[in-house]
């Protein structure tokens, strides 16, 4: 029983390591998301979230470390509005997302689906993704 406990308590404290680092190089190598240069907001959603998925992170949690990953007047909007996200990861996305998302991209998305086609030497499953892409546009996450 006791080798268990130690095991199991090894175990955590090699997944708080672990989650300590990734939340460590999601601070340090993920671009800050200023809202300027076109960045794309729901490809830099996709890729925290991939990151807080893989540390592990609970919801409550991401919360917190958003103001790290924001800069310039995007971070200003973040303090501006706080009160108004109810510390809640999904009403920060959703108002951030019809904030800085652009309103051109689901008129972008459905004309380059209407003129997609497969080129000859592109393979069926990358073609498929194409399509799958441009239907995310239309209908971000």
């Amino acid at each position: 029983m006791t080798t268990y406990t130690f095991a199991q308590s090894l175990e955590d404290l090699t997944q708080n390591d672990i989650r300590k680092t990734i939340i460590e190089d999601l601070q340090r190598s993920t671009t800050k998301f200023t809202g300027e240069h076109r960045q794309d907001v729901l490809k830099w959603l996709k890729t925290i979230e991939i990151k807080f998925e893989t540390a592990d992170i609970p919801t409550v949690k991401k919360f917190d470390l958003i103001p790290q990953l924001l800069d310039k007047g995007v971070l200003d909007w973040f303090q501006d509005n706080k009160t108004n996200f109810n510390n809640s990861w999904s009403v920060f996305v959703d108002h951030f997302k019809k904030t800085f998302d652009s309103p051109n991209r689901a008129r972008i998305a459905m004309q380059k689906l209407n003129s997609c086609a497969q080129s000859p030497n592109q393979d069926v499953r990358s073609f498929c993704s194409e399509i799958r892409n441009y239907f995310r546009k239309l209908t971000p996450i």
